[in-house]
Order: C-alpha cells, then sequence, then structure tokens
C-alpha cells in the first residue's frame, strides 16, 4: 500500500500523504498518516504507547543518519548516501505504520472512526476525487 497525496477536505483541501482503503462497498476512507506521524500523541488515545514507539524510531532513523555523515567525514566519504536511503525508508514505514494503527482502530470500533474524523485524520473520499 503506498501513499497517495489527496487534499484533506478538514486542512481546507490541504494537500496530505493520506492512506486509502476500501471500507465497503463504493466507500472509500482515507486516513491522513503525515497528521499522525508529525503528531503522534493523537494515536495514543487508540493504543497506549503509540507515541512512544513512533518517537523512538524517528529517533533511530536519526542516529542512523547522523552516524552515516559522521562516519562519511572520519572514513567513508560515500556513506551518507545509504545512511539518508536507510533514514527515509525508516520514515516512510514509520508513517506507513502509524496510517495501519489509525485504518485497524477505525476498522474495529465505532468511536475510533469518529475520533480519528473529529481530529480531521479520516474521511470519506467522494468519487469526484479521483481515487
Amino acid at each position: 500500500m503506498f501513499f497517495r497525496v489527496i487534499p484533506n477536505p478538514h486542512k481546507a483541501g490541504k494537500l496530505t500523504r493520506t492512506m486509502t482503503f476500501e471500507a465497503g462497498p463504493d466507500q472509500t476512507i482515507a486516513i491522513d498518516a503525515e497528521q499522525l506521524h508529525k503528531t503522534p500523541k493523537l494515536l495514543d488515545a487508540l493504543q497506549a504507547r503509540s507515541s512512544w514507539i513512533i518517537r523512538s524510531l524517528d529517533l533511530v532513523a536519526y542516529l542512523i543518519l547522523a552516524g552515516s555523515l559522521i562516519l562519511s567525514f572520519t572514513s567513508v566519504p560515500w556513506l551518507w548516501v545509504p545512511g539518508i536511503a536507510i533514514c527515509v525508508a525508516i520514515l516512510q514505514l514509520v508513517q506507513r505504520s502509524a496510517g495501519s494503527r489509525a485504518k485497524r482502530a477505525a476498522m474495529q470500533s465505532n468511536a475510533a472512526f469518529f475520533y480519528l474524523h473529529s481530529i480531521g485524520a479520516l474521511w470519506i473520499v467522494h468519487a469526484a476525487a479521483g481515487v
């Protein structure tokens, strides 16, 4: 599942990276994975310690990047390239994980669905939106 860049109706049509999924026949739902990754405290209401896990994995990604930059100055000059690639890959996986946690919670309970909708992280994509 890849991210789609579509406008978020809760944020005045601002483009955002979302995870879309089929919730039923002719019903496509989008989850704002970018918002949930930037503010992981929003996920704590759905699953305990989600923000701690997301922030820890982000820290690991940035430590790998910093380590590769330091090593590129001290020993191997090209080592920053895989460091950046690994950092970006980890950040994308963490963002996807945040969206997946929200999707799983929204599919399991109506309260979680309404909570995600009320914070502007979930909405129904209409057929005219091109998804």
